[in-house]
């Protein structure tokens, strides 16, 4: 039994606004303090009791491991005359890096993660080869956390070089021209040092000069000295000019800026400024630059502009707004091939230089599809093809072909045949129509009801396409159907898809989340006892706020790593960064509506709900722990029937990669067998014999 509110000495009540505002479980923000790390080993004895009763817990972690064991591999990057690229197979914890003569050749291992994690106890996330392929940059962090330290690799000698940046979060880095040195944008601890409470602070774009101390690095480029500005920048494929974006948090209006990278310390040229909009650079073609930009396009247009001498407003047009969602582009020889997202899924359409339409390629089918690394001497792209049910291929397309040619395809043990999937669409409460995703066998989709789950995002544009998810095969395999719904707050639709759901208007999610619920039951593909939901992140806050509101629904849910307490987000890690996207508790009218959607704020005494398992990593330093310990502290006081409510946190672990393959599929696996048991896949639950929580 979990202690109530009322029993716990430390609530507090603060006015905001002219409002009370009442935190019964701020004491366990303080997630280092002895009595909290006390209350989660009990958290632990109470999760590991449920979890050691579900039947298919070893099973499905099982047949996860299983589906990890064949050959994996990510898209190849060319620097020189080699080709880079991610491979692991055999079930090995980490995808190990290889560089070849070949795209996706037998090649040699350059960097061996699995190594490294063995001997070092680190994990190697983000990595960039030099231009001529010689040198090797690669990041590492301990305990899943954003935090990196940077490193240098001599491949030929087969060492790495004296060179370490330390203590940054940085996630990539962009080579000189000669391979002499590197720019990256940096964060930096607090000054207090405490990574996972107190945000970072913003460095600007820094220089490396190889054989120099991390000391003596340079900033090169800041915006201004305000350190809430973030900073992403990227080379052209010439390596002749670094392109600089700018924003504060993750706010839509972004500011462009070039800098001749033979001169790192010339004045960067002002590319785009003051105009409100994002735009991301996609590539280059005899000086001039090509960016996507919803500026004046909320589907986004493709424009350019000339990096030698660009002049307020010497800007293009290339390809206008169209119907379809402007995703991402390349430029091949003369050739320009466009991504875009329809009813979300991807086409690829191929224009020439000056937008004359010239074709459209021929996919597999409904589905995800990411382009490759190009550079205008090309002759062809390299992009890879996956959906619902088919694990990632390689292609191969010719700059003016529209057959692609597979070249490579990810073995994962699961046949398709049998299965299927079909898109459809449920009106929300305020009449919108929102697109969803159901997969399962061909029997599961004529079933009715079947087990169901849902799953959800719809947080700062990003879209839920078709794609593998190695997860779902368990569910699948059991006579389950999985849905995937396409809510406002992602970028499926563009700027005003996602913008329908920023601040103040943020229930929206959570409106099409349950609509999407309502429409699987009231069209029979589904009942209130076989329908769960999970969400990680973002969708971790989507379904920590529906189960919240809308408890009848489900009979089990996933709350993932979400953003749960929406009056004190601000405070922690890189929670500022949201202030444009959940909208500022300091702000009377946002507050408001954050008050309203808060799921911390918004659990009700008496009240049955589902069955729900919270997942969190305590080296989390994206979304702090401290919201999952808070909601599940909150709910589990608040259950008023006898389904379970479990904290599991997986120690050693953060917010997403950095953890070996097991690490990262323990919470997966516990998850799906939590639900799979409570919709009845594996029997029923085991009530009333928690050990106590004290």
């Amino acid at each position: 039994k979990a202690p109530s509110a009322s029993e716990h000495p430390k609530e507090v009540t603060e006015v905001i606004h002219g409002v009370d505002v009442r935190d019964d479980w701020r004491w366990l923000e303080n997630i280092e303090s002895p009595e909290v790390v006390q209350w989660i080993q009990a958290q632990d004895e109470r999760t590991r009791h449920h979890l050691e009763q579900l039947p298919l817990r070893k099973p499905i972690l099982d047949r996860l491991m299983d589906l990890w064991s064949g050959e994996r591999w990510l898209l190849p990057r060319k620097r020189g005359a080699w080709h880079f690229f991610e491979r692991g197979d055999h079930g090995q914890a980490f995808l190990d890096v290889y560089r070849s003569h070949e795209p996706l050749g037998q090649g040699e291992c350059v960097l061996d993660r699995n190594e490294l994690y063995k001997t070092e106890g680190l994990a190697c996330s983000e990595w960039e080869a030099s231009p001529d392929g010689s040198l090797i940059a690669y990041s590492l962090s301990e305990k899943g956390s954003d935090w990196r330290e940077w490193r240098i690799r001599d491949i030929a000698a087969g060492r790495d070089l004296d060179d370490r940046i330390v203590g940054v979060k940085a996630l990539s880095v962009s080579w000189d021209r000669d391979g002499s040195g590197f720019c990256q944008c940096r964060l930096e601890p607090p000054l207090d040092g405490s990574r996972l409470v107190h945000p970072a602070r913003t460095t600007g774009v820094t220089h490396h000069r190889l054989g120099a101390n991390q000391n003596e690095d340079q900033v090169v480029f800041a915006r201004s000295d305000d350190r809430e500005w973030v900073y992403t920048c990227e080379a052209t494929s010439d390596r002749h000019y670094l392109i600089i974006s700018t924003s504060r948090g993750t706010a839509r209006e972004v500011e462009v800026f070039a800098k001749d990278l033979a001169n790192p310390w010339a004045a960067a040229v002002e590319l785009f400024l003051g105009a409100p909009g994002r735009y991301s650079y996609v590539g280059s073609h005899g000086g001039l630059a090509f960016f996507l930009t919803d500026h004046a396009a909320g589907r986004r247009r493709l424009v350019v502009v000339d990096l030698r001498g660009p002049q307020a407003g010497d800007v293009t047009e290339i390809l206008p707004e169209l119907g379809d969602v402007l995703c991402d582009a390349r430029i091949v020889g003369d050739h320009l091939i466009a991504l875009f997202l329809h009813n979300a899924y991807h086409r690829m359409l191929i224009f020439d230089l000056e937008g004359r339409f010239e074709g459209e390629v021929r996919l597999p089918g409904r589905g995800t599809v990411e382009l490759g690394e190009a550079a205008p001497d090309d002759d062809c792209l390299l992009f890879s093809y996956t959906d619902f049910l088919t694990p990632r291929i390689c292609f191969r397309l010719e700059a003016a072909a529209l057959d692609p040619t597979a070249i490579a395809r990810c073995s994962i043990p699961f046949v398709a045949d049998g299965y299927a999937t079909e898109q459809v669409f449920c009106t929300s409460r305020d009449g919108t129509r929102v697109s969803m995703f159901l997969s399962g066998s061909r029997g599961a989709l004529k079933c009715r009801p079947s087990p169901v789950f849902l799953y959800g995002y719809g947080r700062g544009g990003h879209s839920l396409t078709p794609m593998m998810y190695t997860w779902m095969v368990p569910w699948l395999e059991r006579g389950g159907v999985c849905a995937v719904v396409n809510v406002r707050g992602g970028g499926e639709y563009g700027r005003d898809w996602h913008q329908a759901a920023m601040k103040q208007h943020k229930q929206r999610s959570v409106d099409d989340f349950v609509a999407a619920a309502e429409w699987l039951v009231a069209t029979g593909r589904t009942s209130n006892d076989l329908l769960s939901a999970a969400g990680w992140s973002g969708g971790g806050t989507l379904v920590g706020a529906a189960v919240v509101q809308r408890p009848d629904l489900f009979a089990a849910c996933v709350v993932g790593a979400g953003v749960l307490d929406l009056i004190r987000f601000s405070r922690f890690t890189v929670g500022r960064a949201w202030l444009t996207e959940f909208g500022s508790p300091d702000d009377p009218e946002e507050f408001a509506a954050l008050l309203k959607l808060s799921p911390c704020h918004n659990i009700r005494p008496g009240v049955r709900y589902p069955a729900t398992i919270i997942l969190t990593g305590d080296h989390d330093d994206r979304v702090f722990p401290g919201h999952s310990y808070k909601f599940s502290a909150a709910l589990q006081a608040a259950q008023a029937g006898d389904a379970p409510i479990l904290l599991r946190v997986e120690h050693g672990a953060g917010h997403g990669p950095g953890v070996p393959l097991t690490k990262g599929l323990a919470p997966i696996g516990d998850a799906l067998a939590f639900l799979a048991h409570a919709v009845g896949m594996g029997g029923a639950y085991a009530h009333g014999d928690d050990p106590p929580i004290s």
